[in-house]
């Protein structure tokens, strides 16, 4: 399958990015993931910030760092990226630029399909974006042009790979995914 940045299946090739200060946390949620995607682990704001790239899909975040609100003006800006608080479960609140949260002690299940439905947002968007940009070339085509069908055949394919992505996400997920600003 291809990776989900530019695909369908959720899990391969995703880099997660997972930010805590207690280094405990970071390597239970690495073992709960590792095999289902790329995982990265820090336990600073700086050792985040360094290893923020662009094939980094999800960020789960300690709010508790000391620039945590910084890091999430930086991170919650980006379309490309989704980001869930990682927060005690004695914490009721959490700020509404996560788009999750994901509950300490870690409950592998909720967490991986937490960590499934924000890496399907974002290639998702993905593959919305080079859709529209692929469609936009064949609409600016002359008729007899001959690169219009092999245009037309990947639209298509980008369409069933949209299908496919979606499915498993729920309404607002996708609705999200599709307009959140650049």
């Amino acid at each position: 399958m291809t990776a989900l940045r530019r695909g369908s299946d959720a899990r391969t090739e995703q880099v997660v990015l997972v930010a805590d200060a207690d280094p405990t946390v970071t390597d239970e949620i690495a073992d709960a993931l590792q095999g289902h995607y790329d995982v990265r682990t820090v336990d600073s704001d700086a050792d985040l910030l360094a290893d923020l790239d662009e094939d980094v899909s999800a960020v789960l975040l300690d709010p508790t760092l000391p620039r945590a609100d910084e890091l999430l003006d930086r991170l919650a800006s980006d379309a490309g990226r989704r980001v869930a608080a990682l927060v005690e479960e004695r914490r009721e609140t959490v700020d509404d630029r996560f788009d999750e949260r994901v509950r300490k002690p870690v409950s592998r299940s909720a967490l991986r399909a937490t960590v499934d439905r924000l890496c399907r947002c974002v290639a998702y968007r993905d593959t919305l974006d080079l859709y529209f940009d692929l469609a936009q070339a064949l609409a600016g085509l002359d008729e007899d042009d001959p690169q219009r069908e092999r245009l037309a055949e990947r639209l298509d394919t980008l369409e069933a790979e949209l299908d496919e992505t979606a499915a498993p996400l729920d309404s607002p997920d996708v609705y999200d995914a599709a307009l959140r600003e650049q």
